[in-house]
Parts: structure tokens; sequence; C-alpha cells
């Protein structure tokens, strides 16, 4: 580290980063990664939907015609979701598209039954990106030191 005793904002950041991706059990992205305009890492949130909930994938993907269609309505859904009511209600009762349902995260069971649950449970996803630029269309625009997405969602 630079100098004796003398840390920068950098090396801290590196220091968090490197402990999650080392012993957290995240992963690491590249910025270009991360939507800023979605706030959202549009890659790994279709992913989890996709093996995670294949059947209500693939009727979103009949109803649109599509796939690229399907991901477009499945990324704008989910931003409506959290824009109206907020990330916490997103995470805890999930989103619709038309009748189609969606989770965003799969909560650690209870107990040992379930196995679609645990199935969920198990395909999340922990990412961390480092110094990402915020929405510059937002009058503020938000620049976080970093973004922590569990479920490429927050």
């Amino acid at each position: 580290m630079p100098g004796e005793g003398k840390f920068t904002e950098a090396d801290f950041e590196q220091v968090i980063m490197t402990s999650l991706y080392t012993s957290g059990g995240y992963e690491r992205r590249g910025k270009d990664a991360y939507n800023a305009g979605l706030s959202l890492i549009p890659r790994d949130t279709l992913s989890y939907i996709k093996a995670t909930q294949q059947d209500s994938w693939h009727s979103l993907v009949q109803a649109a015609k599509g796939e690229a269609v399907a991901e477009q309505k499945l990324t704008g859904a989910l931003c409506d979701k959290r824009k109206k009511d907020g990330t916490l209600s997103l995470l805890r009762t999930g989103f619709s598209i038309g009748t189609v349902h969606f989770s965003v995260i799969g909560w650690k069971p209870d107990s040992q039954k379930g196995e679609m649950a645990r199935e969920k449970y198990e395909a999340d996803i922990f990412v961390c990106v480092n110094q990402v630029e915020g929405n510059r269309k937002l009058r503020n625009p938000a620049v976080p030191d970093t973004v922590n997405e569990q479920n490429r969602i927050i």
C-alpha cells in the first residue's frame, strides 16, 4: 500500500472488493456489464430467470413472439415494479407481465422441503462491480463506488 500508514479510498475499495470476490461468494463483473439506465446487469437478470423459471420464461417468449422482445419486456417490467414499489417489494413479491409471474430471488428455504425453492436459492448470484457510473438522465445522478447485486436487481 502506498506510503506508511496512508491509505487512499481506492486502497480501501480494493480490500473490500478482494474480500467479496475471494471469500464472500461474489462474482466479478466489469463496468460494461452494468446498465446505469436500468440500474442492473441485464445479462445476469435474464440468466437467473431463464435458469430458474423456464416455464414462465417460455410463456413470455411465446406471448412476445420472440426472445429479444421478451427480454425487453422483462427488464422493463422489473424496472417499473422497482420504481413503483421499491426494491424490497420487488424482492419480496417479484413482478408480473400479464399473467406470467417472475421472482428475482431465491430465499433460503426454512426446511429440507421444497426442491424448487432450494434450486432457486442455490441459483442466486452475488455480483459486485466497482466504480460504476450513475444514470445520467437523473437530475443528480448517483455515482456509487460499488454496486452490489443479488440476482442482479439492486
